[in-house]
């Protein structure tokens, strides 16, 4: 779910009937909603905590790195959701918003839908998840996804071999 004038309008008049929405810019994203409509923090999380037929892990992502919302209710948040890449997300919230890298891994293998195995492998390249996981992971799907996941972790460990040398 991507912040733009449309969605930022509806979601404003819907949590605060009485807000000056006249002051939302084309070229708006989730930061400039945090930083005019901070006040809105609580209604905003119950909005998103009672979503459950959209995809919305992304902006629960960009609500944390861009507005200041609490990580461990982000965290729950993604940990529930059935629609969206979930992996993806928990593998940025790890690397841009300090979450513990033993969630996101639980959160990737649980996951059906997205990319778990480009997740696992990313995880492997930049957030020190071991190989072995990040191979047990990959080897759960048989996708063209997977096997690009695969590759990559293939050649990441080669160059690793080459470079201790």
């Amino acid at each position: 779910m991507k912040f733009n004038v449309d969605f930022g309008k509806k979601l404003i008049e819907y949590l605060d009937p009485l807000a000056d929405i006249s002051i939302i810019e084309d070229n708006w994203c989730w930061k400039e909603f945090g930083d005019n409509f901070n006040y809105l923090k609580p209604k905003v999380m119950k909005y998103f905590e009672h979503i459950k037929n959209k995809d919305i892990v992304f902006a629960i992502y960009n609500l944390v790195k861009y507005c200041n919302f609490n990580r461990e209710w982000a965290e729950k948040i993604i940990s529930n959701c059935k629609i969206g890449d979930a992996s993806y997300i928990a593998f940025i919230m790890v690397k841009y918003c300090n979450s513990d890298r033993k969630w996101a891994e639980e959160i990737i293998l649980r996951c059906n839908i997205g990319n778990p195995a480009w997740s696992a492998y990313l995880m492997y390249e930049n957030c020190g998840s071991s190989r072995e996981w990040a191979e047990d992971v990959i080897t759960r799907f048989k996708n063209k996804k997977s096997k690009k996941a695969a590759y990559m972790l293939l050649i990441c460990s080669r160059s690793r071999r080459i470079d201790r040398r």
